[in-house]
């Protein structure tokens, strides 16, 4: 049997507007249902649009799947402000590998998606980061940390910094799977070089959570979301430059926002040169089993020409593949890194790692060799979470949950070198 190889994804299932009200259920009734495994009374009580979006297979295989990985529901806190029209409630499991939001509204359960867990994993020290730099209106406010150097007299250049795909804070950590810091260690190097930085929890993530609202999150928000920022900070006297950096699939997300924003300058950190579909098939096709993968391979084509698959999938893929995570990589796969790279008139840097077992350094050289002023610099012997690590698999995937594991020392010296050096 296969080991699956980390791949960070936006894990959800939508949460839908509710029409009309045709029961009225507590959270107490829905933890009743799960606990004795009541499938059908679980279907029973989501909105109209809930099961018109899952169907009852759908449904049956989300809390089947729910039940059999975390076991029952031990404990509901409501995390909803007082009043709100939709009432929030934090689930923890028997088997606490991850929270679970659920959402209630007009007395049906109206959404249901994964939340990273708050609390640090076993031997693993989480960076504590203030909230000190929001983007927005209440409730849909990003939160956001943003370090200034020791001495910041003058104006100094500030680096914005995109987070990969899923829930992944603004540290670089996702729930109990990925805690390292990595962000926040960047962070520091820069400001320890006269660099301000902006890291921030994306929409739907972290102290971000309550941006989500309603909606199915599509990539074009986190590319509005990042052009915001930089358009903000652009105003702020504090600061006389802003750059762009992106970490895995925000390298893509920061190529895109840059073609809005203008930053003056973009760092792509181990970065893809295709869309996200291709480096997804690409990364399960060393993990998955031969009928796994075939079926993951249809469905990744049909999603590039916008059509969602709805049949029966296996457990090693559903997470993958839920409805909602279909339409996010529907609207992501239009977007194709080289491409768009093309199109930006500012200087880029591209890093890859050697030893990173996601995306290659094949695939951040052509990218970078998709534009003139692009330089490509390879670091030897840094993963895909920055930090140094071998090839050797199960090694390498330790670093991921080590968060005290500092990155590697070439990387903040390359990066503060590319930013000094912008006119």
């Amino acid at each position: 049997m296969k080991k699956y190889l980390l791949i960070p994804l936006f894990i959800l299932i939508s949460f839908f507007a509710v029409g009309q009200q045709k029961t009225s259920i507590t959270i107490e009734q829905v933890t009743g249902a799960f606990n004795q495994n009541l499938k059908d009374s679980l279907y029973n009580m989501m909105s109209p649009q809930m099961k018109s979006a899952l169907g009852k297979d759908g449904s049956d295989n989300l809390f089947g799947q729910l039940m059999n990985q975390l076991g029952k529901i031990t404990d509901t806190k409501n995390i909803s402000t007082a009043g709100a029209e939709m009432q929030r409630y934090n689930l923890t499991f028997e088997r606490p590998l991850v929270d679970i939001l659920l959402v209630i509204k007009d007395g049906q359960i109206a959404g249901i998606r994964q939340l990273p867990r708050p609390t640090p994993a076993p031997g693993s020290a989480r960076k504590a980061s203030p909230d000190n730099y929001t983007l927005g209106e209440p409730p849909a406010m990003l939160f956001g940390t943003l370090l200034l150097p020791a001495k910041t007299s003058e104006k100094v250049p500030i680096v914005l910094m995109i987070g990969g795909s899923g829930p992944t804070d603004r540290n670089m950590n996702q729930g109990d799977a990925l805690v390292t810091n990595s962000f926040a260690m960047l962070a520091d190097t820069l400001a320890a070089n006269g660099i301000a930085s902006l890291r921030y929890d994306k929409r739907g993530v972290a102290k971000s959570a309550q941006a989500l609202g309603n909606n199915q999150i599509v990539v074009d928000n986190y590319v509005d979301d990042a052009s915001a920022f930089v358009d903000q900070l652009k105003k702020d006297e504090r600061f006389s430059k802003v750059i762009v950096l992106g970490h895995s699939e925000g390298s893509s997300i920061a190529i895109t926002s840059a073609l809005k924003s203008h930053p003056v300058g973009l760092i792509c950190l181990s970065g893809y040169d295709t869309d996200l579909g291709t480096v997804l098939e690409g990364q399960l096709s060393k993990t998955l089993e031969t009928a796994d993968l075939k079926l993951a391979k249809t469905i990744i084509s049909n999603l590039k020409k916008g059509n969602l698959y709805h049949g029966e999938l296996s457990p090693a893929i559903q997470n993958l593949f839920s409805l909602t995570t279909q339409a996010y990589l529907i609207s992501a796969m239009r977007h194709h890194a080289a491409v768009e790279i093309k199109k930006i008139n500012a200087p880029i840097l591209v890093i890859s790692g050697g030893t990173d077992l996601q995306i290659g350094t094949d695939s951040g050289q052509r990218l970078a060799k998709a534009n003139s002023k692009a330089s490509f610099f390879a670091i030897q012997g840094m993963n895909h979470v920055l930090k140094n690590a071998p090839l050797d698999r199960e090694e390498n995937l330790k670093t991921y949950t080590n968060g005290e594991l500092p990155i590697n020392a070439v990387l903040g010296k390359v990066i503060v070198s590319f930013i000094k050096n912008l006119k």
